[in-house]
């Protein structure tokens, strides 16, 4: 366990590991709701001491810690219902070990 966010709703607690996941844990009853593994780096296992994950202010949406796309380290951000990365923060020269905190949504 490197890293832990709590859900602003309330439903979900999310940890990021040294086992290149991050976990959904259901509070309710604290089982996993869901494991994501596909967007993160496994060369990072023993590079970084410690992963952020950041809910936005609404729960809507987790920006994750130590993603990588195209060869290229990335803040995926997972969609609260699927846990997919619809969408990403890219430009980094380096891994990101702390997300950036999230503003909600901006009405249209």
């Amino acid at each position: 366990m490197q890293g832990l966010a709590w859900d602003p709703i309330g439903r979900y607690l999310a940890s990021q590991g040294a086992d290149d996941s991050t976990i959904i844990w259901k509070t309710a009853d604290f089982t996993a709701q869901e494991v994501v593994t596909a967007p993160y780096d496994p060369d990072l296992q023993k590079e970084v001491f410690y992963r952020r994950a950041s809910w936005s202010s609404d729960g809507i949406y987790l920006a994750t810690s130590c993603g990588m796309a195209n060869g290229q380290p990335v803040c995926h951000v997972l969609n609260r219902d699927k846990w997919e990365s619809k969408f990403k923060f890219v430009g980094h020269v380096d891994n990101i070990i702390v997300s950036v905190s999230l503003l909600p949504p901006h009405p249209h």
